[in-house]
């Protein structure tokens, strides 16, 4: 389906090339070039490709430069739907838990903040880093009570 995927795969797609190459390669060599390396559509791509291979660290460092270039580009919401992604893979992944908390302070969504800062003091206390527990802890009562 041409159209859908990204634009390195469309080409290979249309060419057939697909049973005779590995759709990964091709997208870490699209990537690679500076021209195409802000490419969102095909890093989604890649990080779905590589969850489905079982490379989950691969995976999630592609979508979470793909939410770092959507954030960048100011589509905020698509940004939040790759940093998901990414923890659907590993709910405690650290590094973006804390991009999605960033996220839901610019776009001022306090309760979902909270969530993610309440899970965040969490991981930090089961990774020992005490500082990091009261730095967090102190965000959440700045943030106020809640519902």
């Amino acid at each position: 389906m041409i159209g859908a995927r990204s634009p390195a795969l469309d080409c290979v797609h249309a060419m057939g090339f697909l049973t005779r190459k590995d759709p990964i390669a091709i997208l870490t060599n699209h990537l690679s070039s500076p021209r195409h390396e802000k490419d969102t559509r095909s890093m989604m791509e890649l990080a779905g490709l590589l969850a489905k291979k079982g490379d989950t660290a691969g995976a999630i460092d592609w979508y979470l430069r793909a939410a770092k270039e959507f954030l960048a580009d100011g589509f905020h919401p698509k940004a939040s739907a790759a940093a998901k992604q990414a923890l659907q893979l590993s709910p405690k992944n650290i590094e973006a838990n804390e991009f999605l908390c960033e996220l839901y302070e610019k776009m001022k969504l306090k309760e979902d903040q909270r969530g993610v800062l309440k899970k965040l003091v969490d991981l930090y206390f089961e990774n020992r880093d005490t500082e990091k527990v009261a730095s967090t802890r102190k965000r959440l009562e700045a943030l106020g009570p809640g519902r």
